[in-house]
């Protein structure tokens, strides 16, 4: 029996981005199962450990809450490694261009957030023992996880009590991507396109939506 729950991520190093709940759980049934985007037709997960909407559209899980305290600047930088190219090198070689193709040396301004509390905020109806059994296995979150962004400390899952709307809206405003006629939204709901379930990639799927502001 599904139950509200709030889920939360103790953060040990600044994040560039924090997935939604059903897209990070999703990730983590599609690895169970050795499925990897863009290898293979795309296999539909329709058993998470969440409670569908009853349209069936989406799962009933938020996106991610997090209060924003400081943007620090960051770099992504690839350097043409000329040390090594004169060592292993053909010798024949008279020019390389590292000002642009595939030998191009960049440096990219970026910027990492840094969260109040260092804490994400989740909340969902699910099954608790499932959810958090998925969610140990997650290590970093958002993009460029592989340099260390979005570093998970610990993971905390516990039944909450809802409110009215839970877990998707909150005083009429959407705490995730919802169809435009779902029930209770404020009438002054930012709209965009989005994908309303996972895998989120999946651009084509992409509808009107009221999404948070």
């Amino acid at each position: 029996m599904p139950s509200p729950l709030v889920v939360r991520a103790k953060l040990r190093s600044p994040a560039v981005s924090f997935p939604p709940l059903d897209a990070l759980l999703g990730a983590m049934v599609a690895e169970e199962r050795g499925l990897v985007a863009g290898f293979g037709p795309v296999v539909p997960i329709d058993d998470l450990p969440l409670e569908r909407s009853v349209c069936g559209r989406f799962w009933l899980a938020s996106e991610a809450i997090a209060e924003t305290e400081l943007y620090e600047p960051r770099f992504v930088n690839r350097r043409f490694p000329i040390a090594e190219f004169q060592m292993l090198g053909e010798g024949g070689s008279r020019k390389i261009d590292i000002a642009s193709g595939v030998n191009r040396s960049y440096r990219i301004p970026t910027r990492v957030m840094h969260v109040d509390g260092d804490t994400v905020t989740w909340y969902a109806l699910g099954e608790e023992g499932r959810v958090r059994e998925l969610l140990g296995r997650v290590t970093h979150l958002g993009k460029r996880r592989g340099v260390g962004r979005g570093g998970v400390a610990s993971w905390g899952v516990e039944t909450i009590e809802p409110w009215e709307g839970f877990p998707v809206l909150h005083e009429g405003r959407p705490l995730r991507a919802l169809p435009v006629d779902w029930p209770g939204v404020a009438s002054d709901a930012r709209r965009a396109h989005r994908v309303l379930s996972p895998p989120l990639w999946e651009h084509r799927r992409a509808e009107l939506c009221v999404v948070p502001s």
